[in-house]
This record gives structure tokens, sequence and C-alpha cells, in this order.
């Protein structure tokens, strides 16, 4: 008996505190003595829980409120119970205990009032991304015990008309178990689905049939400098968008932006005037020189396109091209998903574009703040061209 419980797990269920998990714990002990393959259990009032199975295998629980003490064990396999109430540091140790062996881990729990990393992840999860995440959602209305009529039951409808229709964000939130992004986020029409790999079209020669484009905002310190790789080509609806790539940095010279554009495989497919820059570049001068100069000095870019445009036609012009289903965003366009609102921030600092707001979420008024909006601006100004 002792020596079971000197032993590592092999699974661990992680929870907020010792008490979220329990409940995971008892469909596990409860499975496993129907299989009569339980060889030790220890259940105290306090503390982990943990059981040891007839072939060896250790499954423990874990509580996550002090996120430096999960260490010194490597595992098979884990879940985060009610994971929407632990702080991200708990995960990235969660995620480094599960590296040596490859293992997996299960992030669960409800949307509502979770932590904005739960929900930016399960948003992540909805689409083509980068960290290897899929996103499984469980609506009330699957439980058919509690809703046999499933979707239409007279329960879930009289739900979705007290919550304001089904598209409403408490519905979304509270009933069909969805990540909303925030409410506050100035481009609402660029959703998940736009998230996503495109393939650019191409010549019966193999050569591509689109044309590619820059649209540049250089920011402003120590704001972010952005740069978006643009292929466009008509459509039977209309001319096709893709923002294939993108320069997102912070700190950052004009010289390096442009060696690193220079580098660029698909700078050699473009022209003299496949430049869009924001007209503020006159302005924004590193050294003594303004960045507009630079590119014209330093590049092939010696027509570049720099008409103003005021904020509410760029804003305008995203939108609508969104609603007709004439853009895609490559998911790795960290910058530009993350002024959507869409993903993780790529700074510290950073929070996706948006409206003012009182706090309690309320939208003061209809003039975004002027922060984190350079790639959105940038597009914005290409679109309109």
């Amino acid at each position: 008996k002792g020596e079971r419980k000197a032993l590592n797990p092999d699974f661990v269920l992680f929870g907020p505190s010792y008490a979220e998990p329990r409940i995971e714990f008892s469909y596990l002990e409860d499975w496993l003595r129907q299989l009569d393959n339980i060889s030790f259990t220890s259940k105290p009032q306090e503390g982990p829980w943990r059981l040891v199975t007839k072939t060896g295998v250790v499954v423990a629980t874990w509580s996550t409120d002090d996120p430096a003490g999960i260490r010194a064990i490597d595992l098979e396999g884990a879940a985060a119970c009610e994971c929407g109430n632990m702080e991200w540091e708990a995960v990235e140790r969660i995620q480094g205990r599960i590296g040596a062996k490859k293992g997996f881990c299960i992030y669960s729990g409800t949307m509502e009032n979770a932590k904005r990393w739960y929900v930016k992840m399960a948003l992540e999860g909805e689409r083509q991304n980068r960290y290897g995440v899929k996103t499984y959602s469980l609506p009330s209305w699957e439980n058919k015990s509690q809703f046999p009529g499933g979707y239409d039951d007279p329960e879930i409808q009289r739900w979705a008309t007290f919550y304001g229709g089904v598209e409403s964000e408490t519905f979304m939130v509270r009933v069909a178990a969805k990540a909303v992004p925030p409410r506050d986020r100035v481009i609402r029409e660029i959703k998940e689905k736009h998230i996503r790999k495109v393939e650019i079209p191409r010549k019966d020669d193999g050569t591509y049939d689109a044309h590619f484009e820059l649209c540049i905002d250089p920011g402003y310190l120590p704001s972010a400098y952005a740069v978006l790789f643009v292929a466009s080509w008509d459509t039977p609806d209309g001319k096709f968008w893709y923002i294939f790539d993108e320069i997102y940095k912070q700190e950052t010279q004009n010289e390096q932006i442009i060696e690193l554009i220079k580098k660029h495989r698909f700078y050699r497919y473009m022209q003299a005037d496949d430049l869009t820059i924001d007209v503020s570049a006159k302005r924004h001068a590193d050294g003594n020189e303004p960045a507009i100069e630079k590119f014209k000095k330093l590049t092939k870019f010696r027509s570049p396109y720099t008409k103003y445009w005021h904020e509410a036609s760029l804003i305008e012009r995203i939108r609508t091209t969104a609603n007709q289903g004439l853009l895609a965003i490559h998911p790795n366009c960290q910058g530009l998903i993350a002024e959507l609102g869409l993903g993780e921030e790529v700074f510290p600092e950073m929070h996706p574009w948006r409206y003012p707001t009182d706090k309690g979420g309320i939208i003061l008024n209809e003039k975004p703040v002027d922060k984190w909006n350079h790639s959105c601006k940038a597009l914005g100004y290409l679109l309109l061209r």
C-alpha cells in the first residue's frame, strides 16, 4: 500500500482546487470498477485523490492553486477540469509535464466567466491553428435526458427567447457552449471562419494566377510595425483577398523591416506600385527621414499608394469585404488576428482593436480606441485602393 502511494501518476486530473476534478475522478473510478480493474484507491477529505489499476496505471487529482508546485512528473496524459478558472501559468506548467512523453491534455469547463486565455484558446481551436488545439462544444441540448427534443426542445427555445435570440452572447455562452470574442472589438464581421489557409490559384503552366501586394502601417513606438503580404484574384463573386503572411514587430527600424521584406520569397512577384502604406508614414520618421521615403529609396516600390481615407471608411470596407465572404487570413498572421480579437496577444501590453467601454463592459461610443489597429488600418487602405 505504501509503495503504491509513492508511485508517480501516469494521468492527472487538474483543477483550480482539489474539489473540481473529483467528479471526473469518480466517473473514472466507476468505469474502472465495472471493468474490475482497480487495485487501490485513496480519497481523503482534504488533498489529492488517487487510484491504481490492476495493470499498474496511476491516476491522481492535482490542485493548480500553486502553479509552481506542478513539477517532477512526466505524464502520459492529463485533463484540466473547470480550467476556465485556472491561471495561465498553471496551463504552461501542465504543458511542460506532458511534453516529455508527448502526452495529451483535455481542457474542459464552462465558457461563462472564464478567464481570457481559455476563451481565446477555444476560439483558436475552432479553426486551423499553430497550437495543435481542437475545440469541441457540448451545448445544453445535447443532454437528451433533460432536453429530449434536443435543439428544438421547448425549454431550449424558451431560453433562446429569454436571452435575446440564438445569436445573443448570453445564449451562445450559457446554452450553446461557444467561445465568444470580446464584444467591444471593432471588426466583429471577421470571424473564425475567415481564419484559414487558402490555395493561391495557378495558371496551367504552374505560375501564380494572382496579384501580390504589401500593405504597411509603420506604427509608432512603442506600438507595432505591421506589414501584410496579400494575394488577390478575381472570382465570380468579386475580388478575393488572402492575407497569407505578416511581419509584426516592436522597436524595429525601417531598414530592418525593409530587409525582411526583400528576403521574403514573394517579394520578387511585386511591382513598383504594389505597396500601400499608411499616409501617416510621411510623418512617421526614423531618424531624419520618413518611412515612405526610405521605402522608395531602398526597395522596388517607387510608386506607393498613400491616399488618405477616414477611419470610418476603412472599417466599413473591411466589414463589407468580410460579409461578402471575399477575405481570408492565414492562421500564422498572429498580429492581425490578435488585433481582431480572435487570438492571443502578440505583446504583453497588447489588446484587440476595440471601442471604449465602462467597467461593466458597456460600449461608450462608436469612436475606436486608437491603439493596436495597425494591421487592420493597413488592410483597410489596401481594400479601398
